[in-house]
């Protein structure tokens, strides 16, 4: 089981003026329904790679080409698991795709720990700077799957603690400009490639109208996993 908090925000940069509102179940943009149909995507998770060791390059060939071909086969969006640098997201902004974009935090850490906090918001800092000015941006997901477990470990109040200095910290990066958050439960599928039915789906209407896909067949692409874990096993060719 993982928790994801979104944080949608709603702004007009410099770049571009973009509105974008969570109402009624939907994202809306400049006031349409959006629905959202993404892939999971991580520029270094090709096989024989590994996207959180080491120095990632940016790629930028790899990565333009990669966007032309998910555009392509229909998709309007693409997930991450980690921050795109700036030359990353104008590829992105270019696309014309939007972005719910990953912030890299290790789950495994302890909530509560003062170090910790800092070098997360010192991290979140840092991505704002330059991450505000991209509208392409439809979502944040800061975080992920962090482990129940774990969370009664260090303590769910030192875990809701943090997830609320770093919604105000991006609120904050906004200034004039207003911030959404949005929580969401989700149910990782137990064996690769099992994944939830229709019905289940149709069973909970209050839930948000967009649909995220997962990798096709790919375990789980979190960094800090103990258990065995494929990357790259989702290809285009």
């Amino acid at each position: 089981m993982s928790i994801l908090c979104l944080i949608a925000t709603v702004w007009g940069p410099a770049q571009t003026n973009t509105q974008i509102e969570l109402k009624n179940n939907w994202y809306y943009l400049n006031g349409q329904r959006f629905f959202i149909k993404a892939i999971g995507y991580e520029i270094g998770a090709r096989p024989g790679q590994h996207p959180y060791q080491g120095v990632r390059a940016d790629d930028l060939d790899l990565l333009a080409f990669d966007l032309k071909v998910i555009k392509e086969g229909g998709y309007n969006a693409i997930r991450t698991w980690s921050q795109f640098s700036e030359p990353q997201l104008k590829l992105v902004q270019d696309s014309g795709l939007k972005l719910i974009m990953g912030i890299e935090i290790n789950p495994d850490q302890d909530y509560g720990s003062p170090e910790f906090i800092q070098k997360c918001e010192d991290s979140l800092k840092q991505v704002l700077t330059y991450a505000r000015n991209y509208d392409c941006i439809i979502t944040y997901l800061i975080l992920n799957e962090p482990q129940t477990d774990h969370m009664h470990t260090v303590t769910g109040k030192g875990f809701l603690a943090l997830m609320r200095r770093l919604m105000d910290l991006t609120r904050r990066a906004w200034d004039r400009h207003r911030g959404l958050l949005r929580h969401g439960l989700r149910l990782s599928p137990p064996l690769p490639g099992v994944r939830p039915r229709g019905d289940a789906l149709r069973a909970e209407p209050h839930r948000p109208r967009s649909l995220l896909r997962r990798p096709l067949h790919g375990l789980s692409l979190a960094p800090h996993r103990s258990a065995r874990v494929s990357f790259g096993a989702s290809r285009f060719d």
